[in-house]
């Protein structure tokens, strides 16, 4: 007797020896099957029907089974399912940030484009000038032979009359007496004045390959897991390359300076955690200026927003210097502000500690409105020291907030969505590695200062150590912060000066700016 069902709610009493028979079969669903479950008792099973079919005792395939079904079902529960739901978070995450993200793309064109235009402009104000000086020195050479020759004339004109009267007179002491003058009959030089003429070094065709590349991005799916890959740093950025030795194009004399911001390659700001002066030092005229923090305590951290303006931290406020005019733009309750920086889309990120000194995090602030607060890692662990020690932070290139902990010897990377990316801790010096200043460059390396050591590490964006710059004369390296040009100003704080460096090869656009117009002399 053959039963083509598996009946679970008979008892073992009922049943006493049921197998499986192990054939091809496909069910009029259309699903191939390699097995086909068919129950038989005792008796029919030991039939020369089933003498060539494969047996299994029944409950043991089921127990299996259901130990199979159980253990499916923990997998789908604990695993696949929140595994789609986290994915649904990232997705809905990305929808809702991808505005903002394109925007970053944009903004960051618009302010390399207004880049190009100041280096343009300074260009055209340096060639204006260079003209004007030809221009004055060809007009002066002119006016002093038109004087030269002004006045021969006078002489050649009275020189005529006299020898008009010699040679019309009958006195002849007079005729014998002269002499002649070689240098009046000799015809003058010739002046010959050329104008300047410019000679463009550029077509538009390097034009647009120098202002830089978009990549597209990239989507992809990966086998058991989801995720984003990475915009790729511009292919343009891998003409420059770091120098062996950097060059120390300038040295600012500052007293002391702990923090540095640059205003687009004009300005350079300085302060200092011991007093509440602020320094701003003009790169072309090599003119500095300093004043007071409108609170008259010491400054903590400064940095110069996307508009040129100087934002500063003194006690628990944060000041905006704009046109001269200081305003307060935020004040800070229940945390003590400790560093700040600006991000690409005109957002300020700060870093600050608990009153209680027992927590650390970051917070996104775009004006006086919070936007989003670092602290802790997916395992809910802290991400940075909690105390009230120096965290100088900034922005990559590709969005991820690098802090400088101090005194966890570490340098921390998140993501724009403040998951940790990784924790750099480079321990092989005498002394501790101790990571102060921090800033990143157009390659998006990540550039801090280790000023126990005395050298700056240099890293990718992935945390990979790449070198060192300890062969520049350095002192006590305190903030740091890099220009358009990918050039490195570095606080020596022991020294009270201010070195800025060229650390990178120069592309074609610094070829440009260094070469001098021909003169036509």
């Amino acid at each position: 007797m053959s039963m083509t069902g598996i009946k679970l709610s008979l008892s073992v009493g009922e049943i006493l020896r049921l197998y499986i028979r192990h054939a091809k079969f496909t069910p009029a669903n259309g699903v191939n099957s390699d097995v086909t479950i068919v129950l038989l008792c005792s008796l029919c099973s030991s039939s020369s029907a089933h003498e060539r079919h494969k047996h299994s005792n029944t409950f043991e395939v089921y127990r299996s089974k259901k130990e199979l079904i159980k253990n499916d079902a923990e997998k789908i529960e604990n695993k696949v399912l929140p595994a789609c739901k986290e994915m649904e978070k990232d997705i809905e995450a990305h929808i809702s940030n991808i505005d903002e993200a394109f925007e970053r793309v944009i903004l960051a064109v618009e302010n390399h484009g207004k880049y190009w235009h100041k280096k343009i402009d300074f260009i055209l104000r340096e060639m204006k000038d260079n003209i004007g000086q030809i221009k004055k020195r060809q007009t002066e050479f002119l006016k002093k032979n038109l004087t030269t020759l002004q006045t021969l004339s006078s002489v050649l004109q009275k020189r005529i009359l006299d020898l008009k009267y010699i040679s019309k007179s009958n006195k002849i002491s007079d005729a014998i007496a002269y002499s002649s003058n070689n240098e009046l009959l000799k015809l003058p030089s010739k002046v010959k004045v050329t104008p300047p003429q410019f000679q463009p070094n550029l077509d538009e065709e390097l034009t647009l390959d120098e202002f830089g590349t978009l990549t597209p991005g990239a989507l992809s799916t990966e086998d058991q897991c989801y995720s984003m890959v990475k915009q790729d740093i511009p292919s343009s950025k891998h003409d420059k390359i770091l120098l062996e030795k950097p060059n120390i194009i300038a040295t600012l004399v500052t007293g002391t300076a702990s923090s540095v911001a640059n205003d687009n390659d004009e300005n350079i700001w300085t302060s200092s955690y011991s007093n509440s002066i602020i320094q701003c030092h003009c790169m072309q005229s090599s003119i500095s200026k300093q004043m007071a923090s409108q609170s008259g305590q010491i400054l903590r951290d400064i940095t110069v927003n996307n508009e040129g303006d100087l934002l500063y931290i003194s006690q628990k406020t944060l000041y905006k210097i704009k046109n001269g005019t200081t305003e307060k733009v935020h004040i800070f309750f229940g945390w003590t502000p400790k560093n700040l920086c600006r991000t690409q889309t005109g957002e300020i990120l700060v870093s600050m500690y608990s009153e209680d000194e027992t927590q650390s995090r970051v917070v996104r602030y775009n004006g006086s409105t919070e936007k989003q607060t670092i602290q802790f890692d997916d395992e809910g662990e802290p991400l940075y020291s909690s105390n009230d020690c120096t965290k100088h932070i900034c922005e990559n290139g590709n969005g991820d907030i690098c802090v400088a902990d101090w005194r966890a010897r570490d340098v921390v990377v998140v993501n724009q969505s403040g998951r940790l990316q990784f924790k750099y801790n480079r321990k092989e010096y005498k002394y501790e590695f101790s990571p102060f200043g921090i800033a990143t460059d157009s390659h998006w390396h990540i550039l801090t200062s280790d000023d126990t050591n005395r050298h700056i590490h240099v890293l990718d964006h992935f945390g990979q150590y790449l070198r060192y710059i300890s062969n520049c004369e350095l002192n006590n390296p305190k903030g740091l912060c890099i220009d358009n040009n990918d050039d490195l100003y570095v606080c020596e704080a022991s020294l009270g000066v201010v070195k800025k460096n060229q650390i990178y090869s120069r592309g074609l656009l610094g070829k440009i700016l260094r070469h001098p117009l021909n003169s036509p002399f």
